[in-house]
C-alpha cells in the first residue's frame, strides 16, 4: 500500500517453455512417521481396574508430517486463466472510451460498431490490458504439509469387545492459497479522510434540505473540497452514491472507482498516481492473482468408540467424536483461492473450516436372527420351513451430529470491496442486545403456513429478531423508523474503515437412520441367494440446512428472506454424488454360485 512509489514493472505474459516448472523444487522436506505401542502390564491395587489381567489394555501413539499433493488442477486453471493459450478479448464503453468515443457518440442503430483490434497469432511477451487477469505461482512455493499425531487407550472389556479413547489432530502448514493482491486501498492514498469529508458535506446538505444528495463542497458552511471524488465521478451530487456516503460503505465506493478504467483515467489526467488504489493498476478490474503458502488449518478431536465383533449373532460398532476443525481459508475443497478480508490483518480470517462439526455419534450393528439350522430356535423341521426361516439379518446405521457452520454477511463494504474477484471483502455485522452465544441459543427450526398457498415457510430465527434485523437494514419493506433499539437485532457495520463482527452459526441437529433386512438362503455348500431391502432415512427425517446442499461454503445476508431456509442437508461426496435426502426404499436380489 504505497501509492506513488512504481518501483515494479508493467505485467505481461511471457511464454511458458517446455520443462519450465511452475516454481522452484524444494528438496528439504522431512517426512517423518513415528508411532509406538505398550501393553501395560498387571498394575496392583486400585489400578488394576486400567490395566486388567493378561494384557487387557493397550497404549498407542503417533505423530508423522506427509505433504499435500496438489491435483493438476491448480496448474490447469492458473496457467489456462492467462492470455496466450486462449485469447480473450473484452469491449466496454467504460474501459476503452479511446474507442467508443464520448457518450452517445455511438448508437445500436449505427451500421457499424466499434471494434477492437487484436493480434490472433500471439507474439510474445503478449501485453497486459485493462479487464485481463495475471495469474503466477509464487516462485518461493513449496508443498504445502501436513503434521498429524494421535494418542490413544485401548481397554478390552471381555474377549469380544473393547473401548478406545483417542486423541487426535493434525495441524496444515503452508497449504496453498491463491490471493488477488488487488486489495483496494482506502488509507494511505487518503481516500478514507476525503469520504468521511462527504459525509459531513453531506449531512450539512441535508441540514438545508432532507432529500439532498450532493456530497462536495456546495458552498455551504463547514463543506469542504473532495478532490478525489470529484475528479473520478465527474459529479458531486448522486443518490446511489449518497446512499453509499450515507451507509460509510468506503469499500464499496473506493471499488467502483478503482475498478473502472474512465474514472481512473480522469484521476492519472490530474496528476494522481496509477496505483491510488490498486499496486497492480494495470489490470484494473481483472484482477492480479498469487499463488501462495499463507493457508493453514488445524483439527483435534476426543474421539470414544466401543467395537464389539461377531458373537452369538450380534455384530455393534458405536463411536462418539468432539471436535474442532479451523482454518484461515473459507472455501470450497475445489478451489485453492481464498481472499483474505484484507493483507494488513491475515489474523482475521481464522475460524472454523466449512467442515466443522463439533459432535458426532455414529454406530452401526447388525443382528442375525437365531432361526433355523445351528441356531436356538427352529433349527429342525421340515426343509421348507428351515429354509423359509433360515439366514435373517436386520442391519442399521444412524448418524447424529451437530450443524455445519453458516457464516452471517451484511453485503456492506465498510473497509474493502474485491467483489469482482470474491466475496471474502464482506465487512461483517453488528450484533445488538446480544452476544454470538446468545444469537446461537435462539437458532431453532419453526414452520409457519404461508397465507395464500399450500407451502410452509421454515424459519431459524425468531420472528422478532428477523423483523427487527430487516429494520436495521432497510429491507423487506421495513425502515430505521421500524426499527427497535431496545430489542435485540442485527445490524450492518457503518463506520468508514471499520470492519463488523466475523459470525458464524451452527445448523440444527442432523440425524441419519439406515435399516436393512436381509434373507439369506443357502442351496448347498456354494449356491445361495439373497433378498435384501435397504430403508434409507427410515424414519423420513427432515434435516434442515442453513445455506445451501449443493455449497460446501454456506453464508447468508439479511435480505427479505433472512432467517428462511428452502433446503435440506445433504452429503457430497468428492465423486458428485450425495444420499438421497428423503426415505429411499429399495429391494435387492442377488444370486451367489
Amino acid at each position: 500500500f504505497a501509492p506513488g512509489v512504481l518501483q515494479g514493472r508493467t505485467p505481461s505474459y511471457d511464454l511458458v517453455q517446455p520443462g519450465q516448472g511452475a516454481y522452484r523444487t524444494y528438496w528439504k522436506q522431512f517426512q517423518p512417521s513415528a508411532g509406538f505401542a505398550w501393553t501395560v502390564p498387571d498394575l496392583p491395587g486400585a489400578l488394576s481396574w486400567f490395566s486388567g489381567k493378561g494384557g487387557k489394555a493397550v497404549v498407542r501413539g503417533g505423530y508423522s508430517i506427509s505433504n499435500v499433493r496438489e491435483g493438476m488442477n491448480v496448474f490447469v486453471n492458473i496457467f489456462g486463466s492467462n492470455q496466450g493459450r486462449t485469447l480473450s478479448l473484452n469491449l466496454t464503453p467504460e474501459n476503452f472510451p479511446q474507442i467508443f468515443g464520448s457518450p452517445g457518440s455511438i448508437l445500436f442503430r449505427d451500421q457499424t460498431l466499434p471494434t477492437r483490434p487484436f493480434q490472433p497469432t500471439p507474439q510474445f511477451p503478449l501485453p497486459v490490458v485493462a479487464g485481463n487477469s495475471v495469474n503466477e505461482f509464487d516462485p518461493s512455493l513449496r508443498p504445502g504439509y501436513v503434521q498429524s499425531w494421535s494418542f490413544s487407550v485401548q481397554r478390552e472389556l471381555d474377549k469380544d469387545t473393547v473401548v478406545d479413547f483417542r486423541y487426535v489432530g493434525n495441524h496444515g502448514t503452508g497449504l496453498w492459497r491463491q490471493v488477488n493482491l488487488n486489495e483496494v486501498n482506502i488509507v494511505e492514498n487518503g481516500f478514507l479522510n476525503e469520504f468521511r469529508i462527504a459525509q459531513q458535506n453531506l449531512a450539512i446538505s441535508r441540514q438545508q434540505n432532507p432529500t439532498a444528495t450532493g456530497f462536495g463542497n456546495a458552498g455551504l458552511p463547514g463543506q469542504q473540497d473532495v478532490p478525489i471524488l470529484r475528479t473520478s465521478l465527474g459529479f458531486i451530487s448522486d443518490t446511489a452514491t449518497a446512499n453509499t456516503i450515507l451507509r460509510g460503505e468506503a469499500g464499496r465506493l473506493a471499488n467502483d472507482i478503482a475498478l473502472n478504467a474512465t474514472r481512473m483515467g480522469r484521476l492519472t489526467a490530474a496528476g494522481y498516481p496509477a496505483n491510488l488504489f490498486l499496486v497492480n493498476p494495470t489490470v484494473v478490474n481483472g484482477g492480479s492473482f498469487l499463488v501462495t503458502n499463507s493457508g493453514h488449518s488445524t483439527y483435534n478431536a476426543f474421539q470414544m468408540e466401543l467395537r464389539r465383533r461377531l458373537k452369538g449373532g450380534i455384530q455393534a460398532q458405536g463411536s462418539y467424536s468432539f471436535s474442532k476443525s479451523i482454518t484461515n481459508m473459507l472455501s470450497s475443497s475445489s478451489t485453492v483461492f481464498s481472499q483474505p478480508t484484507t493483507f494488513r490483518n491475515p489474523g482475521l480470517d481464522k475460524g472454523p473450516s466449512p467442515w466443522d462439526v463439533r459432535h458426532g455419534f455414529k454406530w452401526n450393528w447388525i443382528y442375525e436372527l437365531p432361526l433355523g439350522p445351528g441356531k436356538n430356535w427352529l433349527s429342525g423341521g421340515p426343509l421348507l420351513a428351515r429354509k423359509l426361516v433360515e439366514g435373517w439379518q436386520i442391519t442399521g446405521v444412524t448418524r447424529v451430529q451437530s450443524g455445519s457452520p453458516f457464516y452471517l454477511e451484511s453485503d456492506r463494504r465498510t473497509f474493502n470491496s474485491a467483489v469482482a474477484q470474491s466475496a471474502s471483502a464482506d465487512s461483517g455485522v453488528i450484533l445488538n442486545g446480544l452476544n454470538r452465544r446468545e444469537l446461537q441459543d435462539l437458532v431453532k427450526i419453526r414452520k409457519v403456513s404461508n397465507p395464500g398457498s399450500q407451502n410452509t415457510i421454515v424459519y431459524w430465527l425468531p420472528q422478532e429478531l428477523v423483523r427487527n434485523s430487516q429494520a436495521a437494514f432497510e429491507v423487506g419493506g421495513l425502515g430505521l423508523n421500524d426499527l427497535d433499539r431496545n430489542q435485540p437485532y442485527i445490524g450492518p457495520p457503518t463506520e468508514p474503515g471499520q470492519l463488523g463482527q466475523r459470525i458464524f452459526l451452527y445448523g440444527p441437529w442432523q440425524n441419519f437412520w439406515d435399516f436393512s433386512l436381509l434373507k439369506r438362503t443357502s442351496f448347498g455348500e456354494k449356491r445361495s441367494f439373497e433378498l435384501r431391502a435397504n430403508f434409507l432415512n427410515a424414519f423420513n427425517v427432515q434435516n434442515i440446512l442453513l445455506g445451501s446442499a449443493a455449497n460446501e461454503v454456506n453464508a447468508g445476508i439479511v435480505d427479505s428472506a433472512f432467517g428462511q431456509t428452502r433446503n435440506a442437508y445433504r452429503d457430497f461426496t468428492v465423486s458428485g454424488t450425495n444420499n438421497p435426502g428423503g426415505r429411499l426404499i429399495e429391494f435387492i436380489l442377488r444370486v451367489n454360485f
